[in-house]
């Protein structure tokens, strides 16, 4: 058998790796997806209208502030202490009638006693001055030269005559148009042992009508003791 020969099959020369080459990479700026930049738009728009707001309402905040501040800083009132009002001390039994004396018109004679802390000069002037006794005995008081004395309560005239008149210690008025035996009197005197000026008042009136006329010398007479501020 022939033997063929075989032909030596040249083996190409190895390849050398060519040297990779180094590059270096920059860094790719991440590109946000539109999602993802929608929301940070909406979150910019937000924190600026965020920011807008408390720029409106700082100003609001500062006057809350200073208003609070303004009523802390306001004291407050002190409490009303209640005070008792002064009253008139009467110096014996008030309205006390004299049953000896009773006028043809049937009236009787009482008499009511005021304690007073007042001169009896003074005392006396705001029973006999007309100045005086427009602030507490009638709304309006007019004198005459012939002690003519002309009071006025609520449109309604009255006149009086002086009687009789001892300075600084007694004075009489009688009405006008009344019985000659009536009449209404102001005695000024003082008490021996406490030195206290007294005021002591005579008048008549019906017997059913006692406690009414108590009642009304009682409220001049208060009026009178505030007009002296005693």
């Amino acid at each position: 058998m022939k033997t063929t020969k075989k032909t030596p099959v040249k083996k190409a020369p190895a390849k050398k790796p060519l040297a990779q080459k180094t590059v270096s990479k920059k860094p790719l700026a991440k590109k946000d997806s539109p999602k993802k930049a929608e929301v940070k738009k909406a979150t910019a728009k937000k924190s600026v209208i965020i920011k807008e707001k408390v720029k409106k309402t700082e100003p609001k905040k500062q006057e809350i502030v200073v208003k609070e501040e303004k009523k802390q800083a306001i004291p407050k009132p002190p409490k009303k202490t209640l005070t008792k009002k002064k009253e008139y001390k009467v110096a014996g039994p008030p309205a006390i009638p004299l049953a000896t004396k009773i006028s043809s018109s049937g009236k009787r004679l009482f008499t009511m006693e005021y304690v007073i802390k007042s001169s009896p000069v003074i005392l006396y002037d705001f029973v006999t001055a007309t100045s005086n006794m427009a602030q507490w005995f009638a709304d309006e008081v007019d004198r005459s030269r012939d002690d003519i004395y002309t009071f006025t309560w609520d449109g309604n005239v009255q006149v009086a005559r002086v009687l009789d008149e001892i300075e600084h210690e007694l004075v009489r008025y009688q009405w006008v148009d009344g019985p000659a035996d009536e009449y209404f009197e102001f005695k000024v005197t003082h008490t021996e042992i406490t030195g206290d000026t007294v005021l002591i008042i005579t008048d008549f009136c019906d017997p059913k009508d006692m406690k009414d006329a108590q009642f009304l010398w009682d409220s001049q007479i208060k009026n009178m003791i505030q007009q002296l501020g005693a």
